[in-house]
C-alpha cells in the first residue's frame, strides 16, 4: 500500500488478522487518500460514514478553522 499510494506507515495487527495503514500528513490525506477513496468508494456503511467524516475534518483543517 505504501509503494502504491506513496505515503503512510504500515504494520500488522497484534493477532496478524488485520493491518493498519497510518497516514498522518494532512497534505497526504487531502491529495492522495481522499481522491483514492472518491475514485474507489468504500461499500460498508460504517466505513463510508467514517470516510465522509474524514473528508469534513480535512476540509476544516485545510481552512485552518
Amino acid at each position: 500500500m505504501i509503494s502504491y499510494l506513496g505515503c503512510g506507515t504500515f504494520w500488522l495487527g497484534a493477532s496478524n488478522e488485520g493491518a493498519v495503514l497510518n497516514v498522518r500528513r494532512l497534505s497526504d490525506i487531502s491529495n492522495i487518500i481522499i481522491p483514492f477513496f472518491n475514485k474507489y468508494p468504500l461499500h460498508g456503511k460504517n466505513k463510508k460514514f467514517d470516510f465522509l467524516d474524514l473528508c469534513r475534518v480535512a476540509g476544516i483543517m485545510n481552512k485552518k478553522k
